[in-house]
């Protein structure tokens, strides 16, 4: 009975860390992504004005 209990809890514990992470890599995928555009941006308006 305790083993049963503890392999739920930590299922819990194991699936809840697993979702932050995957939260956490979403989100760093979109600051990477929007840093990238800016870069972009930024070259195609230095680009522009050298002409």
């Amino acid at each position: 009975m305790l083993t049963t209990r503890l392999k739920i809890i930590l299922s819990i514990i194991s699936l809840s860390l697993f979702m932050t992470g995957c939260h956490t890599i979403r989100g760093f995928g979109q600051d990477l992504q929007a840093g990238g555009k800016a870069i972009s941006h930024a070259a195609a308006k230095e680009e522009s004005n050298k002409k």
